[in-house]
């Protein structure tokens, strides 16, 4: 599934839901933003669903031999997008490569352009993850991290061959009501 949608039309919230229909599967939580990873690992937790979170640079520096997370952050997309296929490489040649049944990226607009498919494909169904992998891809084009001025919109549809997309449009968050998320 590819979701799109602005903040605050329900991404996340329908991710915790599909997380919580994964009983005894092995998932993985991926992110960006280390905050958010956090904040939802908690919720995870509370709901009792059993993922590992974790953020896409702390993914990187955990399996490549010589990064350190502060070394992913600053890297230009294809810099970055080259760690990502070195990583894989790596573990695949050292037979460590993870195959979860399931993954949900959120924020997925500041991974695409940092070889998310190459990830998505080796980590989740087999090492076919884009054609048999189960997977869920939060995104909002209009949230990209721009510090390097790049447009991902392309990667948005070069993914989609892959995956149904749905766009949600209603704004669901409510500052006065905080139970609703």
């Amino acid at each position: 599934l590819m979701i799109e949608g602005s903040p605050g039309t329900g991404k996340t919230t329908m991710a915790m839901v599909y997380a919580e229909m994964q009983v005894e599967r092995e998932g993985i939580y991926l992110c960006w933003n280390a905050l958010l990873c956090a904040y939802n690992q908690q919720r995870f937790k509370e709901r009792n669903v059993r993922i590992d979170c974790i953020t896409f640079k702390q993914f990187i520096a955990k399996y490549h031999p010589h990064v350190n997370e502060k070394e992913v952050y600053y890297l230009k997309p294809l810099s970055c997008a080259k760690l990502v296929q070195e990583t894989m490489e790596y573990l695949e040649q050292q037979e460590q490569l993870p195959d979860y049944d399931y993954m949900i990226i959120d924020e997925a607009q500041d991974l695409f352009d940092r070889n998310l498919a190459l990830l998505i494909d080796k980590l989740c169904g087999d090492a076919q993850g884009l054609t048999q992998g189960n997977v869920m891809l939060l995104y909002d084009l209009d949230q990209s991290f721009s510090l390097f001025g790049r447009d991902v919109t392309e990667y948005a549809y070069f993914l989609k061959d892959y995956f149904t997309h749905f766009k949600l449009h209603k704004i669901r968050r409510s500052a006065q009501k905080s139970q609703i998320r």
